[in-house]
């Protein structure tokens, strides 16, 4: 059976052909269903049934049921090795299954280290040196698209057992590395809730509990990342083991397998046309071209529906197969319209779980094989990805980057880890450079080198892109890293002799002398972002601390000291601690940190405020609520868990929403809800009303900004936002007659309605530093990530909006004209002052993804020092 059309490669074998058979009546089926038929087996390897005690398809896999098969395999199976690569925040192990040939596997460190030479440059010997296809697969990095790890016992059994000639041959020639699930802990959830509510019976309607676990349904991590929206920038434990572990195999094909909605058939590369990212090189399309018609022959064969071209797109290079573009591979994503349950109504006819599994390893097979007929090809484009990526350096008008630390050590010293995670090579600054007005000093700035075999990473990481071939984007439309961290950078066009020491993992906190004994007290710059971790760490302990109102300059133990508003002073006097204890506790919260801290013998300022002025005023402890459950955006609720849980140190409450009326509000000083869909909050408003005119903090975010008028009632003035939200069809909301000029092709309704939106663009801020929240900042404008077109009203307190969109606000990405001409110079930061508290209304999310570490200082000072405004 011929499942292959290129008339210039060999025939097809066995391994793609009748992959999937007609379609039968059960929930869990035998090898039969799901395998290529007439296969023979080594008897020696179990089988999934053997081991599992139930077919596949029958229910939903568990992670340590995955995990003991795959032990089992790899004990049994001389084509099978197993490893460990990390561990999720629920301690659950992230494992690669390696499968090849016995000699390909006894020299696994052998092909590993020609891989590091490739990435570090060193192109004569990587082409001197012959090592086999590597092929990556990974499933179930969302939790939710269960089909796809439960493929993996099939296919991973199939390797490691079949007798067919074919894949004997294939495996000599090819190392397969797959990622059983990327995702352990969303599995977890998921599997758990399926197979907790599925019937003896299975039932196939979508509102049957079955088909609807509970918020966040699976799909994140333990802190409710979208993992597949963190291949880039790393700020999920998993995804800093999987990254290393997929940089250390650097695959010629990443296979990124996935599930999409009930109603759709399946989907695979290559995505729009005019949609991927320019930094994609032609012969990488090519050939996921040349694998898509692979794969599609496959599937013609027998009849199943699929598509390609649409819908999803190669742009945002912080998902699977887009960042394996990026770092030289030929990534492929793939989509199976999933059942989510065992059976599920669809307008396709019924879909079992079992027909979901059966086209995931029908795919996985078909990439395997297709990648294995085009290996020549592959292996060939990746060696000269790497040649043109430094020829192109050499045409670049600029030889280096060079990039500040904002005076903020510990986000510097983040943005510097984090580029040396993804293979990026940096330097230290060696002298003092001015570059416009900003002084670069060593210590405080580093240098990339353009000519380096990650150029096109540093070009996607700094490029401020603002015109694309179609400003349409299945994700975000920018993700420039120093705006994201909000660091100063200019390219420069030589080096001027910047070159410094290299710079490498593990990067220690910079050195800083013993914090002498003081019987007065101690002073905490706040321009770090280790400073919120020192004053939670304080506040556990039971220690009063202060924050300047106004800036001061005093004598420390290292001399004359300015601080800046923001700064923290520890009075010894007022402690219940005694001053060797205080002593103690305060060093041990600055160790390990990036900050500075002094020592004070007296009060007396000699410039600005004294010690003892009431513009130092008393920070108390902070018990966050943040309102979780359906309806809630859940990202956005992760990452501030994931913010002040492991960064910042401190606990907090998330709370249903639906609990929301049954909470002592009493017990907390802050009242966080997020963007999402609330509705009214009928009683809860006055009740929330009364808490924040007691002394409460109310933090609204993006949309939920909606429901600050119900709740400053009648105690404050506040107009209602503008909530065009960019979900309306594009001719929805028209007032009066059209006229000829406004009629527009049917054809082009999604497109207008896509182009309206805005899907993620970096906004420029003008804020106000004198603001409370706004202390820390190192000058008068920031950059955020905006998304949604809602506008927040001005009100009529001049004191109360400290951050406004500037005058031209789009620093990189897409926004269209009308939605840039309604947003300019309008408030991005609202503070209403209701009795003793205040509503603070957030037009943005500054934590965006975790990685949006500049703006992300707003909310860490709304949340320590939203009690100080006034």
């Amino acid at each position: 059976m011929v499942l292959y059309s290129f008339d210039s490669l060999p025939k097809p074998s066995v391994l793609v052909c009748m992959l999937v058979l007609a379609w039968a009546p059960a929930n869990g089926e035998p090898l039969s269903f799901y395998l290529p038929p007439d296969t023979a087996y080594d008897s020696r390897i179990p089988t999934p049934v053997a081991t599992l005690g139930f077919e596949p398809g029958d229910r939903h896999i568990r992670h340590d049921e995955l995990l003991t098969f795959l032990e089992r395999l790899a004990d049994q199976s001389e084509r099978v090795q197993l490893r460990v690569i990390g561990h999720t925040y629920q301690d659950r192990p992230l494992v690669e299954l390696v499968i090849s040939s016995p000699d390909n596997l006894a020299r696994l460190d052998y092909v590993q280290d020609r891989q590091a030479s490739l990435q570090a440059g060193d192109l004569v010997s990587a082409r001197s040196t012959q090592i086999p296809l590597l092929v990556s697969l990974n499933y179930g990095i969302h939790g939710n698209e269960p089909s796809s790890s439960n493929a993996v016992p099939l296919v991973a059994y199939y390797l490691a057992a079949s007798k067919d000639p074919h894949v004997g041959s294939l495996l000599q020639d090819t190392i397969i590395v797959l990622n059983p699930s990327l995702n352990p802990d969303g599995l977890s959830f998921f599997a758990s809730w399926v197979n907790n509510n599925r019937s003896r019976f299975p039932e196939t309607n979508r509102f049957d509990r079955e088909h609807n676990a509970p918020w966040p349904y699976g799909r994140v991590n333990h802190y409710l990342f979208d993992l597949n929206r963190d291949w880039l920038f790393l700020q999920q434990s998993e995804m800093r083991s999987i990254v290393a572990g997929f940089r250390r195999w650097l695959p010629q094909v990443m296979g990124d397998f996935h599930e999409t909605g009930v109603d759709t058939t399946a989907y695979f590369q290559p995505g729009v046309p005019k949609r991927t990212h320019p930094l994609t090189l032609a012969d990488n399309q090519a050939l996921t071209k040349a694998l898509a018609e692979h794969i599609a022959a496959g599937l013609n064969e027998h009849g199943l529906l699929y598509y390609t071209k649409e819908r999803f797109d190669d742009f945002y290079h912080g998902k699977g197969a887009t960042y394996a573009d990026l770092v030289g591979s030929v990534g492929l994503t793939f989509e199976v319209g999933g059942s989510r349950g065992l059976v599920h109504e669809s307008r396709n006819g019924v879909v079992r779980f079992a027909d979901t599994i059966r086209k995931q390893i029908a795919m996985s097979l078909a990439l395997i094989d297709g990648a294995w007929r085009l290996r020549e090809r592959l292996q060939e484009y990746q060696l000269r990805y790497f040649e043109s990526a430094l020829a192109e350096a050499d045409n670049d008008s600029a030889r280096f980057v060079i990039i500040g630390d904002a005076n903020d050590p510990a986000r510097f010293r983040g943005f510097c880890e984090w580029l040396l995670r993804q293979g990026i090579v940096i330097h230290e600054s060696a002298k003092s450079v001015q570059i416009q007005d900003r002084e670069y000093e060593p210590g405080h700035a580093i240098v990339i080198p353009l000519r380096q075999p990650s150029y096109r990473m540093i070009q996607s990481l700094f490029e401020r892109r603002r015109d694309f071939a179609e400003p349409i984007f299945y994700d975000i439309s920018t993700w420039n890293a120093a705006l994201a961290y909000d660091l100063p950078v200019q390219r420069v066009g030589n080096s001027r002799n910047l070159i410094g020491r290299r710079i490498s993992l593990p990067l220690p906190p910079s050195a800083t002398g013993a914090l002498p004994v003081s019987s007065y007290g101690y002073l905490i710059r706040w321009t770090s972002s280790d400073a919120p971790a020192v004053v939670a760490s304080l506040h556990s302990a039971g220690v009063q601390v202060r924050a300047a109102m106004k800036p001061l300059s005093v004598e420390t133990h290292e001399g004359v000291q300015t601080f800046e508003s923001g700064s923290i002073f520890v009075p010894v006097r007022l402690q219940d601690l005694e001053a060797g204890r205080l002593h103690e506790v305060v060093s041990q919260a600055i160790s390990g940190k990036e900050i500075e801290a002094f020592s004070v013998d007296g009060g007396l300022a000699q410039r600005g405020i004294d010690l003892g002025s009431d513009n130092f005023r008393v920070i108390d402890p902070v018990r966050v609520a943040l309102l979780a459950g359906s309806g809630v955006a859940r990202s956005e609720v992760g990452e501030i868990w994931h913010l002040l849980d492991t960064r910042i140190g401190m606990a907090l409450a998330l709370i249903n929403r639906d609990s929301l009326e049954d909470v002592d509000l009493r017990e907390f000083t802050h009242l966080i809800l997020v963007d999402g869909r609330y509705g009214a909050l009928g009683e809860q408003a006055a009740r929330i009303r009364r808490w924040v005119h007691g002394g409460g903090t109310l933090v609204l975010q993006r949309r939920a900004t909606a429901l600050a008028p119900a709740i400053v009632g009648a105690e404050g003035t506040m107009g209602a936002p503008e909530l065009a939200d960019g979900n309306k069809g594009p001719d929805e909301g028209a007032t009066g007659e059209l006229d000829a000029s406004s009629i527009r092709a049917y054809g082009s309704r999604t497109a207008d309605g896509r182009l309206a939106q805005i899907p993620g663009a970096i906004f420029q801020l003008r804020i106000d530093r004198t603001h409370p929240l706004f202390f820390g900042f190192d000058d008068d404008s920031l950059p955020v990530m905006r998304r949604g077109t809602y506008v927040l009203p001005f009100g009529t307190n001049r004191y109360a909006i400290p951050a406004l969109y500037s005058e031209t606000p789009v620093l990189a990405g897409y926004a269209s004209e009308e939605n840039i001409r309604r947003l300019k110079s309008t408030p991005a930061v609202h503070v209403v002052k209701i009795g003793r508290g205040r509503i603070v209304s957030l037009a943005d999310n500054p934590n965006f993804r975790g990685f949006f570490q500049g703006s992300s200082r707003i909310f860490t000072n709304v949340v320590f020092f939203g009690q100080t405004i006034r």
